[in-house]
């Protein structure tokens, strides 16, 4: 989900992941910014207690949540946000700008 975004909206957003393991955390195959939760302080402020996704803006408010993790409702939310002309697919080779 998050290659994805970054190659929607390139600079345009920042990109971050929250793991609270670090075996979890070596595992991932991201080259991002990955944010380390050993003791789920995020976790618990954001209510993950499953794989979640969630959009802060840069306001720090939620522009969206999605308990479990989900690209098409994220990328139907970034539509209307950015006002995208987007694909849902999931493919990579079907995004357009």
């Amino acid at each position: 989900i998050a290659r994805r975004i970054k190659e929607v909206l390139g600079s345009e957003i920042k990109v971050s992941l929250i793991a609270s393991q670090d075996k979890l955390a070596e595992k991932m195959d991201w080259d991002g910014t990955l944010l380390l939760d050993p003791e789920h302080v995020l976790h618990a402020r954001y209510g993950a207690g499953s794989p979640s996704l969630y959009f802060v803006r840069p306001d720090g408010y939620i522009g969206f949540c999605c308990q479990p993790a989900r690209l098409e409702p994220l990328l139907q939310y970034l539509e209307r946000v950015f006002v995208l002309q987007l694909p849902i697919s999931t493919e990579p080779s079907a995004i357009r700008s």
